[in-house]
């Protein structure tokens, strides 16, 4: 059994952007913009199965057991179905269903920004935001169940039709930023506080067998991040940054979950880590005339998360990882590379999933083990 999708996509923006100098040190900027996006999507099936039922009597022989023999199936009709693991998918146009979307929307950002010195900087934003209609081309793709009714009445439901989503609907977000931007001679700071919220936000799920698409009713995030770096001396420099979240579905009914359909409502979304931190140093030094080398190692920690919706609480993912390479540049255009990553050889899981016909069972996929490797490069 074979399946096609065929997505053909037609988008265009238009946009502006206005800056206005309210003094030498104070000024706004304005946007705005338009979007228009066009799908249209084509699926179909192409049953391959060779053996789709098999004839038999009470003289044919199953795994070399004659039929007849076999109690459970002496009395039955003396016809064999094959398993149906995956029910047939209803391809798309058809005559019920719509196979196109057309999405547009203005969207507008003001940023007011103020200029302290000529090392500090501080400025104010808000924006809109705007995400057009996801179609799921996955093989879990199924009508809306508001379709079902006249699927039937026009007799096109596929045998064992599975009811979920074709699309997730646009979503559209609102931000409020507040930050700080410095420059100083070894080095910099910047900052922001941000509150993000975004109205029938698009949830994308893997099952096992494809992926279901669906939109939350709301999702907001507050957080704030912060990114640096300084220059001890001309030789060593350091870097710092970090991001601190608290994400939550403040509503979202229907959500795919461990034993089906679930309400997330109140609950904070899988997958997002709270605490991310990323830090790095960079050692630069001469070998010989006409020869330059560095080392430089960093470091990425991300807080304990739930991997995803439909798993069980006890599969979470924990990063703490360590890269490193070192190298060195010849005038002559040759650079020598040498680098491992995940050194600390740290194990996590990057998703998971629950496998089809397995209940009570999960799959995960594991990140990369730590590896070694070299490069060689020229340059002319």
């Amino acid at each position: 059994m074979s399946s096609d999708f065929e997505q053909d996509n037609d988008a265009y923006s238009l946009f502006a952007s206005f800056d206005y100098h309210i003094t030498d040190q104070f000024t706004a900027i304005f946007g705005v913009s338009y979007t228009n996006d066009q799908k249209e999507i084509t699926i179909s099936q192409n049953n391959t199965d060779v053996f789709s039922s098999l004839d038999l009597d009470t003289e044919s022989t199953l795994f070399g057991v004659p039929i007849g023999s076999i109690p459970t199936l002496a009395p039955a009709v003396p016809t064999l179905k094959s398993l149906q693991f995956l029910p047939p998918m209803l391809g798309l146009p058809n005559g019920v269903e719509d196979n196109k979307t057309d999405d547009s929307k203005t969207t507008w950002s003001l940023r007011l920004s103020y200029e302290i010195n000529d090392n500090i900087n501080v400025f104010a934003t808000a924006a809109t935001g705007f995400k057009a209609s996801s179609w799921n081309l996955s093989r879990y793709s199924s009508p809306f169940a508001a379709d079902q009714a006249a699927l039937a009445t026009a007799g096109i439901e596929e045998p064992n039709q599975v009811y979920g989503g074709r699309y997730a609907s646009p979503e559209e977000a609102m931000v409020y930023e507040i930050g700080i931007k410095t420059q100083f001679e070894n080095g910099s700071f910047n900052a922001t506080i941000f509150d993000q919220t975004i109205e029938g936000f698009q949830s994308s799920i893997f099952i096992g067998t494809g992926y279901v698409l669906a939109n939350a009713g709301k999702q907001s995030t507050q957080g704030f991040e912060f990114d640096s770096n300084y220059n001890l001396t001309d030789d060593w420099s350091f870097t710092l940054a970090g991001t601190f979240l608290d994400p939550i579905y403040d509503s979202f009914e229907g959500a795919s979950g461990i034993d089906g359909p679930t309400d997330l409502s109140g609950e904070k979304p899988a997958g997002i880590h709270e605490v991310s931190i990323t830090a790095g140093v960079v050692y630069n030094f001469e070998v010989f005339n006409g020869a330059d080398g560095y080392v430089r190692a960093d470091y990425l920690y991300e807080s304990d998360v739930k991997v995803a919706e439909n798993t069980p609480e006890s599969l979470t993912r924990e990063v703490n990882s360590v890269n490193a390479s070192t190298g060195l540049a010849f005038d002559n255009g040759v650079s020598v590379q040498l680098w491992v990553r995940n050194l600390t050889n740290d194990e996590y899981l990057l998703s998971a999933f629950p496998p089809p016909i397995q209940s009570g069972s999960f799959n995960g996929y594991p990140n990369q083990p730590r590896t070694f490797g070299a490069n060689v490069s020229y340059q002319f």
